[in-house]
């Protein structure tokens, strides 16, 4: 089979963070990874990955390990 006729694939890796969540209810983020899946759906990509951070300011300075998470396993899906 010509490998050049084959449609290339899309690999999407969806992260999802919200800075201050003090009730824990997860609400944002699950929205927003409810939105990232459906966009994600609806131009054929592929998920590889979900990565959530809740309560976890970008700002402060605090570790983000699903973020680091994240740009590992984008790097090594792309090697």
């Amino acid at each position: 089979m010509n490998t050049k006729t084959l449609p290339r694939r899309t690999l999407v890796f969806l992260y999802a963070r919200i800075s201050e969540d003090p009730r824990h209810r997860r609400r944002g983020v699950s929205r927003q990874m409810s939105d990232l899946r459906t966009f994600s759906e609806e131009n054929g990509w592929e998920a590889g990955g979900e990565y959530i951070e809740n309560d976890v300011s970008a700002h402060s300075g605090d570790e983000r390990p699903e973020y680091d998470r994240l740009m590992a396993d984008a790097v090594g899906a792309a090697r």
